[in-house]
């Protein structure tokens, strides 16, 4: 049957709709399925398929557990995980942190494939394809129109739709949530194959995650998932990208020779068996990521600095977490306070892994030095993902209270005014732009260029202007990105970036606003 815009109706409607069947999706979709609700779980890729993301914290183990999968887990070839190891350039910088309770190296085809086998058999009804939108009725979104693995159209209802679309952000580049913010630190790419029989530590700490870095930003994840095969990525700003390599292969190839010369003596003489693969690694949130009828897990609304590979547990967790909040609805609990809750919920343990990783790369030798110390078990419970407690860990406010003394440097604030001058001076790229941000944080300053057009010509002025900025002021503390208009909608949901805001960043006029 076809409605006048040429799209089939399904025959039923249902209680929830999940969006993207990664671990979030599934875990949300196994919790309703087995609570007796109706629910359709919608897929764009056809499983099993390739994924990174391989570590899992002890927070994911305990969902495993409850789901009655730990066996499952196992039956894949699963390693047990036994801690995350953590290499600096000089020896105070190294250290290890347990795991605090049993959990696993994965390999992400099989691991998502079994979340979604086990949402089926407790009853989801699964589909391949893509949401094109989603339906409303006023401000209420009731549902979404997709196309199936054939091309077909389909519309289809629901009391309750849950993005959980991983980077995709579906409700954010639907204009349903609120605009993708990105962190100036997360303007960073990671590269990654798979290498066989790469050299590993001696006895228990074999298996274990192992974290290699030089300086800010600038690090390689090392992770076995099977008895002769690690997972090798290596995650590099964008500019450090464009000035050491023309292709994601000689990109790889600088980062395992250079960013740690363990790292590098790990690989020597090993084959490297997947191809190369690459993926922007911005992190950035979306505010709000709930609202009437809808609600986003995972990195659907957040995104982090992967390095404690913390993404996969707290996409689990909080999908435990949405389970609670869309069952709450449906029963009749009041809908803004059940938000409210998971909202909460979700802040707590976000805010505590941004505070962490960025306490990290603040003070990554001191960090190396607290974990050693009395607090030591804190961090085996950080490193767990243990980020969720109404009241934090004495490690995680220490942390805070460090962070919260570090300053801006003063010298910023004129140094900023200098880019802005130059912005302004720049007669070969002022008609592309048509705004621009300065945003300052301990990190350093980011310039935001917000273009006109689409113009090819545009971005290789901007190129050639973000060289010689970064040539004046400075490589390690200044981050220039230009958004053509699409992405620039895309990533903030903005059609119109003159009146864009930057939280944090200070608009530089550049010219009456047209």
């Amino acid at each position: 049957m076809e409605d006048a815009d040429g799209e089939s109706s399904a025959p039923k409607d249902y209680d929830v709709i999940v969006v993207g069947m990664g671990p979030a999706g599934a875990v949300l979709a196994i919790g309703l399925a087995r609570a007796g609700y109706r629910v359709l779980g919608l897929e764009r890729e056809r499983f099993p398929r390739y994924h990174i993301g391989e570590s899992l914290t002890g927070i994911a183990a305990d969902v495993i557990t409850k789901l009655g999968l730990e066996a499952e887990v196992e039956a894949l070839g699963a390693l047990p995980k036994p801690g995350v190891k953590v290499v600096g350039t000089h020896a105070k910088s190294e250290f290890f942190v347990p795991v605090a309770r049993k959990t696993w190296q994965v390999r992400r085809a099989g691991f998502d494939d079994l979340l979604l086998r086990t949402a089926i058999a407790a009853g989801m009804e699964h589909q391949q394809g893509t949401v094109r939108n989603v339906l409303r009725e006023g401000e209420r979104v009731v549902g979404v129109s997709f196309d199936d693995a054939f091309g077909e159209t389909h519309r289809v209802r629901a009391r309750y739709v849950a993005d959980c679309s991983g980077q995709s952000s579906l409700l954010c580049r639907l204009n349903v949530a609120g605009p993708r913010r990105i962190a100036m630190s997360g303007k960073q790419i990671a590269v990654f194959s798979q290498f066989e029989h790469a050299e590993r530590d001696p006895g228990f700490q074999g298996n274990a995650t192992c974290i290699f870095y030089s300086k800010q930003f600038h690090w390689a994840w090392f992770i076995p998932v099977s008895d002769t095969t690690t997972s090798v990525g290596c995650v590099i700003p964008t500019q450090t990208y464009r000035s050491v390599g023309d292709s994601s292969e000689e990109v790889f190839a600088w980062g395992t020779q250079h960013i740690n010369p363990e790292l590098n003596r790990r690989l020597q003489g090993r084959e490297r068996v997947e191809p190369v693969r690459t993926i922007r690694n911005f992190s950035y949130s979306i505010d709000p990521y709930v609202g009437p009828g809808w609600v986003c897990v995972g990195d659907a609304h957040r995104f982090t600095d992967p390095i404690f590979s913390f993404g996969v547990s707290l996409a689990m967790t909080e999908a435990s977490a949405a389970v609670e909040l869309i069952a709450g609805m449906l029963e009749g609990v009041h809908e803004t306070e059940a938000q409210r809750a998971y909202v909460d919920f979700c802040e707590r343990g976000q805010s505590a892994v941004h505070d962490l990783i960025r306490y990290f790369w603040t003070f990554p030798s001191f960090f190396g030095y607290l974990t050693r110390g009395s607090l030591h078990a804190d961090f085996q419970r950080l490193f767990a993902g243990d980020v969720y407690g109404d009241e934090p860990l004495e490690a995680l406010v220490a942390m805070r209270k460090s962070l919260a003394e570090v300053r801006v440097d003063p010298e910023q604030s004129s140094k900023g005014e200098a880019i802005a001058r130059r912005l302004r001076e720049s007669r070969d790229m002022l008609e592309a732009v048509r705004s621009a941000y300065l945003e300052y944080s301990e990190d350093g300053i980011r310039v935001s260029l917000f273009l006109r057009h689409e113009d090819l010509d545009a971005l290789d002025h901007l190129r050639a202007f973000e060289r010689r900025l970064i040539g004046e002021f400075g490589r390690e503390d200044l981050a220039v990105v230009a958004y053509p208009p699409r992405l620039a909608q895309s990533l903030f949901g903005a059609d119109n970036t003159t009146d864009l805001h930057i939280p944090g960043g200070r608009r530089v006029f550049l010219r009456e606003a047209s």
